[in-house]
């Protein structure tokens, strides 16, 4: 999946991240409502930790990561790839990372 994210000034001060994370459901049939790959294209949790967010960051930025308790563990994962430091907000089903 290639990204086109336009480049700002001194990086962003905030970042949201919704990535689609994969499921690897296989579910057929014409009444499955679930299953992300059959309404949209998902990405591997390589794809997802390669994101550039440190080149899209400030120095001081906050990044927001969605996730769902299935991926949790990958989420913290992915953002450590970019070297940033996890800081648990009230809500129970997001992460907030600042950078480094």
């Amino acid at each position: 999946m290639e990204l086109d994210i336009p480049r700002v000034p001194g990086g962003y001060g905030t970042i949201l991240i919704d990535p689609p994370w994969p499921y690897g459901q296989k579910l057929t049939g014409a009444n499955v409502r679930g299953g992300a790959e059959k309404h949209y294209e998902t990405m591997t949790l390589e794809e997802i930790s390669a994101l550039p967010v440190r080149q899209l960051a400030a120095r001081d930025a906050i990044v927001w990561l969605w996730t769902t308790n299935t991926h949790h563990h990958a989420a913290f994962h992915a953002l450590e790839c970019v070297n940033l430091r996890a800081a648990m907000p009230k809500y129970h089903d997001s992460s907030a990372l600042r950078l480094r």
